[in-house]
Parts: C-alpha cells; structure tokens; sequence
C-alpha cells in the first residue's frame, strides 16, 4: 500500500512539474516581452522601399485570431517607374501558433488551390544573401479568370528566412516567430512562366526587412 502512494505521488509530481514547464514554455503565467518587441519592430518597416510605394490594408479579426497573430504588416507595394504591384504580409507571434498554418492549408479554405506543384526558390537579395523561399502557384475554379497568385513565404525568427520542413519542431523554443508572404498576380500565356515582379522586389525589400528584424536580436541580448 505504501509503496503504491508513493507511485501516485511521483506520478502526480511528473504530472505538475511538465504542466508547470508547459505554462512556461508557453508564456501562461509570464509575458513573452520578445514578441511586444518584435510587434514594436514591425514598424520599422518601410512604406517606401526604393521606387516601390505602399499602401496599408487591414487584415480581417478572425484570421488573426485563428493564426493568434500579434502584429504584422499588410500591403500592396506599387513601383512608380513601372506600374508593377506586389503585396506583402509580414506577421509575427510566438512561434507555436506562427509555425502553423501554411498558405497551402489557407488557401485552399478560402477556395484557393495550388495549380503545379509546390517548388523552392532561392531568393539573393541585393546585399547578396541567399534564403530559401517556398513558392507556389494559387487559382481559384470557382472563378471564371485566368489570372494566378504566384506566393513566397518563409519563416525567421531575425530576418534570415528558412523553410524547415516542420516549422514547429525547428522553431520550438523559440520566444518569437516572424511569417513572409510576398505575392504577384501573372496571367499564363505561354510565353513566360511569370512576371518576375515579386522576385525583384524581394531583392530590394529583404534588406531592409532583414535590419528592421535584426533590431529584435540585439534588444534581446542588450
């Protein structure tokens, strides 16, 4: 008898102590000042990147309560010399709920479907950094229109975007998680496979991106 208390009290003492470093892990009883900052950051980022001009637009209540987004960036970006327009959603949260919810998951609630395969890119932006990007084609059926949504996104937690095969187990741990969508329309025609719009803002914009982001490793470490 005595020995089978003292089994249920280790097993009840096992229980608590995982349920004690849960709550922390996941910031249950504490406040997770990475991701304030990181919303703090967010800010940083340009409506003007070069020749591109912005307009802000509002993301809608239930998607950010879905994806438990805690602050992000949406726009369309238009060049001034060429017309060409891209939109840009740039979200942060911590990295559980950030890890989660692909555009390929998304999308395809919203209609949406990936139209040829799903492919990685290799983005060098102007400073000469590389990062992996996964991008995919959308359409909708539903809709009587050729036109395409060409999508790049990837995860960072400072700015250096990756596309770990399983978000949530590489980034696990981590206080805070950024999320990059960079998005074109294109028409197939044949002809071209795209416009490669969203490819050269990307050139332009992951620098300045990327030192807004870098901001949260050094207030981190001061």
């Amino acid at each position: 008898m005595k020995q089978r208390t003292v089994l249920i009290a280790t097993a009840l003492a096992l229980i608590v102590s995982c349920g004690m470093a849960q709550g922390w892990m996941t910031y249950r009883w504490t406040t997770n000042t990475a991701v304030m900052d990181a919303v703090s950051l967010l800010e940083h980022v340009p409506a003007q990147i070069g020749d591109w001009t912005s307009v802000d637009h509002e993301m809608p209540e239930n998607e950010i309560e879905v994806g438990r987004i805690e602050g992000y960036v949406k726009r369309e970006y238009v060049n001034g010399l060429t017309g060409a327009r891209v939109h840009l959603l740039l979200m942060c949260g911590e990295s559980g709920p950030i890890s989660l919810h692909p555009p390929t998951v998304c999308f395809s609630g919203q209609g949406y479907h990936v139209v040829g395969q799903e492919s990685h890119l290799s983005v060098k932006d102007g400073e000469g950094c590389s990062f992996d990007f996964h991008e995919a084609d959308f359409g909708n059926s539903a809709i009587d229109d050729p036109t395409l949504t060409r999508l790049y996104w990837a995860w960072s937690t400072d700015g250096e975007w990756e596309t770990p095969a399983n978000p949530r187990v590489d980034f696990a741990g981590e206080p805070v998680l950024f999320k990059l969508y960079v998005s074109e329309q294109w028409v197939p025609s044949g002809i071209v496979n795209d416009t490669g719009v969203a490819e050269s803002f990307m050139d332009e914009m992951l620098p300045v991106v990327r030192s807004a982001l870098k901001r949260q490793v050094s207030q981190r470490e001061g």
